[in-house]
């Protein structure tokens, strides 16, 4: 350790060895390359550079204007002397019991040490082809400096791209990494389970607009701030029977990620057991169904796609994505675009197991449709509410405080809740006691279940809240009147709560039409 900067010796050992090894067995993939250049320029926080992540992944921080040099029998850094210091452990192998050779060289400001110093590192380079980043465009002075030198030697390196052998050395994951994915899977399970699946019911259930890109946006800002577990629900039946068979198609796709697997074949037997079984979904199924996370997220030399022939190996990580991608949504009733199709994704974070084991799914949540289905009326919220002349009835002028009521009676509430159509009403048992409701005054009904039950909740048109998309927001002036916002009933028996559902919502619409 020096200058407050602590490098992992072992850690670096370990992971240059891995690097040799996977170079000196797959020569092919760093083009027959004799060296493996990574070059940095001046720090530029605002660019993602993959050299920035190599050095990282190898030493734990980044060092702008250097150079690294990996050879078959040693690693070769070339850096201020300032910098240096805080190599010195890497360089002493102290503790190390399986070190690789490491060699620095200590720039100054004396320009004969330095060309010096640019004439040996030619001197390894000149053996053979040069793997680098070719498609990186590193700046600063010390770039130039090399740059300038090469030029003045009228030195004629052959340069080879060196991506595709960096992904392939950094596939397999070590002890670290590893922790460091599982920590990053569990964090999204987290996330999942406590904020996105309550924010997003939260945003059915009130009918409000919100785009993708800005529930993305709430999701990410949500990583510190953990909430209270909710389950997620969305599809209607001919969703669901989808849904079910991605969920079979999910398990064949983990099945055949295994020790020894081509990535191409993954995909291959995928697309193969979706024409067996669903040809009319073939056309719809995903281009990939994931992809490697190496040092990059998504390796793309690692795609499990039909192009790559690259090798899975126990200890490497995948990002699983299996799905289908615009399937007619035959029960749209809307005139939007944007509802006539749409699209059902799994993902989930996987460890290769060694010896051709099942992978290890590192993202931990629930997938059957009983879980993550949520049923609620597609045409409420895009239809604005006709006035009605009881209004002022059925609204008090002078409301301001809003509460909710969750009102679970324990008499059985699918034979109390009555539709009555020949008066637009609905009749709901309140502590035991029917309660007729206009239908003007109710929102949204929505149904979803959980485990063996299932909950119908009303959400009523309250004061504070626009009547319909061109109405004004109703004033209100007393601070202490209450209002029920919604109701909440459970049971047992989903079917009677199924037909009570569509049966409100027909009666919404009919009203509507009118």
């Amino acid at each position: 350790m020096s200058g407050g900067v602590d490098i992992n010796a072992v850690a670096f050992h370990r992971r240059a060895k891995a690097f040799q090894h996977a170079w000196a067995s797959e020569p092919a993939e760093f083009n027959s390359a004799t060296a493996v250049l990574i070059l940095a320029g001046k720090a530029d926080d605002a660019v993602y550079l993959k050299s920035s992540s190599l050095q990282q992944w190898l030493l734990g921080y980044g060092f702008p204007d250097s150079m690294i040099i990996i050879l078959p029998e040693k690693v070769v850094f070339v850096l201020s002397q300032k910098r240096a210091t805080y190599l010195e452990d890497i360089e002493s192998g102290k503790g190390v019991t399986d070190k690789v050779n490491v060699e620095i060289l200590r720039r100054t400001k004396d320009e004969a040490t330095n060309t010096a110093i640019f004439e040996q590192v030619l001197g390894y380079l000149s053996k053979g082809p040069v793997a680098t980043l070719t498609k990186e465009k590193p700046e600063g002075k010390f770039v130039d400096e090399w740059n300038s030198f090469l030029k003045a030697r009228s030195a004629t390196l052959k340069f080879v791209d060196a991506s595709a052998g960096i992904a392939v050395a950094l596939a397999s994951k070590d002890g670290d990494d590893q922790k460091c994915v599982e920590t990053a899977a569990k964090l999204t399970s987290l996330v999942m389970r406590n904020n996105f699946v309550e924010e997003f019911q939260g945003i059915v259930s009130e009918g409000k607009k919100v785009t993708h890109d800005k529930l993305c946006t709430m999701t990410e800002a949500c990583l510190t701030d953990e909430k209270k577990f909710a389950k997620l629900k969305f599809p209607r039946e001919g969703k669901e029977k989808n849904y079910k068979f991605l969920l079979e198609v999910y398990d064949y796709v983990l099945s055949n990620i295994v020790d020894g697997a081509a990535c191409k074949v993954v995909y291959d037997k995928a697309l193969e057991y979706v024409k067996q079984n669903r040809p009319e979904l073939a056309p719809m199924f995903v281009k990939n169904v994931g992809f490697g996370i190496g040092i990059e997220f998504r390796e793309s030399a690692y795609s499990l796609g039909p192009k790559s022939t690259k090798t899975i190996k126990g200890g490497m990580t995948f990002n699983v994505s299996v799905g289908f991608q615009n399937i007619e949504n035959k029960q749209s009733k809307k005139t939007d675009p944007k509802n006539k199709t749409y699209s059902l994704l799994i993902a989930d974070t996987i460890k290769v197991s060694e010896g051709g084991e099942p992978p290890v799914v590192l993202t931990k949540f629930d997938r059957d449709i009983k879980d993550i289905s949520y049923e609620m009326d597609d045409d409420e919220e895009d239809r604005p509410a006709k006035s009605v002349k009881r209004e002022k009835d059925i609204l008090p002028d002078r409301i301001q405080k809003q509460s909710t009521a969750v009102l679970k009676t324990k008499l059985r509430a699918e034979e109390m809740i009555i539709v009555d159509r020949k008066n637009e009403a609905i009749i709901l048992p309140i502590f035991g006691q029917p309660v007729p409701f206009h239908v003007s005054t109710l929102k949204t009904v929505g149904k979803n279940d959980e485990g063996d039950m299932t909950y119908l909740r009303f959400n009523f048109v309250t004061p504070g809240q626009a009547f319909g998309k061109k109405e004004a927001i109703q004033p209100f002036e007393d601070a202490n009147a209450t209002f029920v916002r919604s109701m909440t009933y459970r049971s047992t028996d989903m079917s009677r709560f199924a037909d009570l559902a569509k049966d409100i919502n027909d009666l919404k619409r009919e009203f509507q039409k009118r």
